[in-house]
């Protein structure tokens, strides 16, 4: 069917078009469609370039149709455009048009770009089950209106790479796969992404939630999910996501959060404000050695307004365990020998058991030293009994006479050195393992 051959229809009142083939570009007007208030085609193929423009006040729908070539609406006012089942197009463009509602899927995965530029949707958008392999997604809305009432739902469709600028008032993305997505300067009310899934970037600039926000259940694992300059007014959860690298930076969470049960390989806070109590319990970090400290302590201050114990003490020991490592001998010998004796001790994690074997093997160093140059060296074996009745004598450190003598002082000023060293280390290895034994009283 040729464009004049269309045309002659539509101007004696057809309306449905079924099972045809258009072989030349088609271009109608408001003009065309006097006759009709909607037009409807159905598994139709459109072999040349498809443009509709400067239409007002009609429904326009498109049903498992084929478009080997581009389709553009331009300046139109329409009630409906619906265009579902997509089986091929080249590339969708959409601008400086106003509809009630917009219907866009595809039947499979697809090769295709799609614009929405400039546009005003009164009621909803709805994309769910759209499949793109390969092409870019992008929506650019005209409505600047803070308190829109746009119904935007994208669930259980797949995108290569999907841009969102403007403003929504509730936003579907649940069930989703995304290999790339940007959204900036969006300002939205709701919006949901649970059980979604995102490829190597996802990035949220400069937006602001309303209202809550769901990222539960997420999975970003090989690639970089980044939150930068946003305003969170509503609840946020973020409760069994799973992520690679998570950055949020220069964000305000007016409300209650919650990052419970997240895995995370790097995770960032940079100049974050939690106004309100957020949740981390059961926190993974994969690479807890990549976090920075002010990560690290940021987490920690928030667990302890909680009164997470657990995950509080785990927390401080990760923020030791990297202030030790930045840390440099010159200049700050003080503060990088005692956390070093206490990772000696116990390790950042507090552990009663490292404390116990830190105390009884630097207790019997000190002593076999002191022992041996008692005995000049000599180790009988018979005398078995010998060495650990010294031994317990010299583990009682409020006991300074010889353990060897019970009741005489060491009489050689050289043995005081060992003995001494000795319970220091004992005392300290005892002071740890209560101090591991106390860790849950934050």
């Amino acid at each position: 069917m040729t464009v004049n051959e269309l045309r002659e229809s539509i101007s004696v009142g057809k309306r449905n078009f079924s099972n045809q083939k258009f072989t030349s570009n088609i271009s109608i007007k408001q003009g065309d469609l006097e006759r009709v208030d909607y037009c409807k085609f159905y598994d139709c193929i459109f072999e040349r370039k498809l443009i509709l423009k400067d239409l007002n006040s009609r429904t326009i729908k498109f049903q498992n149709c084929t478009f080997n070539n581009s389709v553009t609406f331009e300046n139109c006012n329409l009630h409906e455009l619906s265009i579902t089942g997509i089986k091929s197009i080249k590339e969708l463009r959409i601008s400086d048009s106003i509809f009630n509602s917009v219907r866009l899927n595809s039947s499979d995965f697809i090769n295709s770009d799609f614009f929405l530029i400039n546009n005003y949707i009164r009621v909803d958008l709805n994309c769910s089950e759209m499949m793109i392999n390969s092409g870019k997604f992008i929506i650019n809305s005209r409505d600047k209106n803070e308190n829109s009432t746009i119904k935007a739902d994208f669930r259980n469709s797949f995108f290569d790479e999907f841009i969102l600028l403007g403003n929504l008032n509730e936003l579907l993305f649940q069930g989703s796969r995304i290999k790339k997505l940007s959204f900036e300067h969006v300002n939205v009310n709701k919006a949901y992404f649970k059980n979604s899934e995102f490829g190597k970037e996802a990035l949220f600039y400069n937006c602001n939630f309303n209202f809550n926000v769901s990222f539960s259940n997420i999975k970003c694992k090989i690639g970089e999910f980044r939150i930068q300059i946003c305003t969170v007014k509503g609840n946020s959860y973020f409760n069994n996501a799973v992520f690679d690298k998570l950055f949020i930076s220069d964000t305000v969470f007016e409300s209650r959060s919650s990052f419970n049960n997240v895995a995370i390989n790097h995770f960032e806070l940079y100049l974050v404000n939690f106004l309100k109590p957020v949740y981390f319990d059961e926190l993974k970090i994969g690479i807890i050695k990549d976090c920075n400290r002010a990560t690290l302590r940021t987490i920690k201050q928030e667990l302890q307004k909680t009164d997470n114990r657990i995950d509080y003490n785990r927390f401080r020991g990760y923020e030791l365990q990297a202030y030790y490592k930045e840390l440099k001998w010159n200049g700050n010998f003080r503060d990088k020998f005692i956390l070093g004796a206490t990772w000696l001790a116990t390790g950042f994690d507090h552990s009663w058991r490292k404390a116990l074997a830190f105390t009884i093997f630097f207790g019997l160093f000190w002593y076999s030293i002191l022992y041996f140059w008692e005995y000049h060296g000599a180790f009988d074996i018979t005398e078995i009994n010998t060495y650990f009745v010294g031994a317990f004598r010299f583990f009682l450190i409020t006991n300074f006479s010889s353990p060897f003598d019970n009741g005489e002082y060491l009489k050689n000023a050289a043995y005081w050195l060992p003995f001494v060293f000795g319970k220091i280390f004992i005392a300290f290895g005892i002071y740890e393992m209560i101090q591991a034994f106390r860790k849950f009283k934050v």
